[in-house]
């Protein structure tokens, strides 16, 4: 038996669809909430899973019950509750499975500096918070110790389901042996569904993925700003994200393109948001971690000329897998008016070709049943 740790986020519906239809019996799925008269906003399959108000008496059910699995799946380590059954969980007896989703290590206080432009950092003023935030940090370490902190725990965790890049960075700078799996939330087959034989046929720009700043807008906006966009609109999701960052976005965007600039400040389902990617011929990416990488997947399968930053992981995955993808620093920033040129046909069926390899549903099964084949029976 498996037990699943989640909350409710858009991405669990996924994994409940995929590892129920591997193996139904032995996969539990429990969505730690915050307060109970918390309602369920993004997971549909409610009666697959399992609620439990983050409490320490269900803290404490769950401990008790722990050693009944032969593994437990922590669907991001950003949940203090996580952090918990972690330090408590003895990895001897127990599969500690870390499903990464990036911001608990790229987020970290003494690297997330690392992934900021300079011109986001100097607007934004993130260099003087995280600056305080590398003060006070250890400070508040060596005056109480907080052992459930992530750091003190991960060394804990038996596997890793990430991009091989990631998991690189990871070990690098972290004190971890885990095993590396791979698996994905998202397929061709239901991400895009009713748009899967569609092709991008615009010449609008879309920019990021949200209104945090390790998008570095501002870095996007001074090459477009360089540049003749011949009435183009300049798409930019800020619909989740810090809201004091999307309002700087909102005015910087405005100031340069005016009505051209279409910010998505409202949440979207995500038939509502494919149908404006399809409308999107060109996709930057400017992330120095990897972010939005459904976002990535979808445009490169509707036949958007996608730019990542050569910083990001991802561009180095992508690279390597042999997807026909662009650099932010060299294809956009360098050749400018040549930048915006489609991709053939010839080119949208390669990537195609290449993605449904990596993102089928049938391949999203077999990566589960490997999953399910080395975390059972510890």
């Amino acid at each position: 038996m498996i037990l699943h740790l989640c909350n409710d986020e858009k991405f669990i519906d996924y994994a409940i669809s995929q590892f129920k239809e591997v193996d139904d019996a032995n996969n539990q799925f429990i969505v730690i909430i915050s307060q109970s008269d918390y309602e369920i906003k993004h997971i549909k399959q409610i009666d697959k899973v399992k609620i439990l108000v983050d409490s320490e008496d269900n803290f404490k059910k769950v401990c008790g019950d722990l050693y009944k699995y032969d593994g437990i799946i922590f669907h991001s380590l950003f949940m203090y509750f996580y952090l918990k059954i972690l330090h408590y969980a003895d990895p001897e007896k127990i599969n500690l499975v870390w499903l990464f989703w990036g911001g608990e290590f790229y987020n970290h206080y003494m690297v997330r500096n690392k992934y900021i432009g300079k011109l986001t950092a100097k607007k934004n003023h993130t260099n003087f918070q995280t600056l305080k935030c590398k003060i006070k940090k250890p400070v508040k370490h060596l005056l109480k110790k907080d052992v459930c902190d992530i750091e003190n725990n991960i060394h804990k965790i038996t596997h890793i389901v990430s991009f091989q890049e990631d998991y690189d960075i990871i070990r690098n700078n972290w004190k971890i042996n885990a095993k590396m799996l791979w698996y994905s939330y998202y397929s061709i087959d239901t991400t895009i569904s009713e748009l899967i034989n569609e092709k991008v046929n615009s010449d609008d720009i879309f920019v990021g993925n949200s209104a945090s700043f390790t998008n570095n807008h501002l870095e996007v906006f001074k090459v477009l700003k360089r540049m003749d966009l011949y009435g183009r609109k300049i798409i930019v999701p800020l619909s989740y994200g810090n809201n004091e960052y999307a309002l700087e976005i909102v005015k910087e965007g405005r100031k340069n393109w005016g009505d051209d600039f279409v910010p998505l400040l409202d949440f979207m389902d995500r038939n509502e948001y494919n149908k404006i990617l399809l409308e999107s011929g060109f996709v930057i990416m400017n992330h120095y971690r990897q972010q939005a990488v459904g976002n990535i997947i979808t445009s490169l399968w509707l036949g958007a000329k996608v730019f990542l930053s050569e910083r990001n992981p991802l561009y180095k995955f992508f690279r390597n897998k042999g997807t026909i993808i662009f650099s932010v620093e060299k294809d956009l920033a360098q050749k400018e008016g040549n930048a915006f040129e489609h991709l053939t046909d010839e080119q949208i069926d390669h990537n195609r070709k290449i993605l449904y390899e990596t993102w089928s549903y049938q391949s999203n099964l077999n990566n589960v049943r490997e999953i399910l084949k080395e975390i059972s029976n510890k």
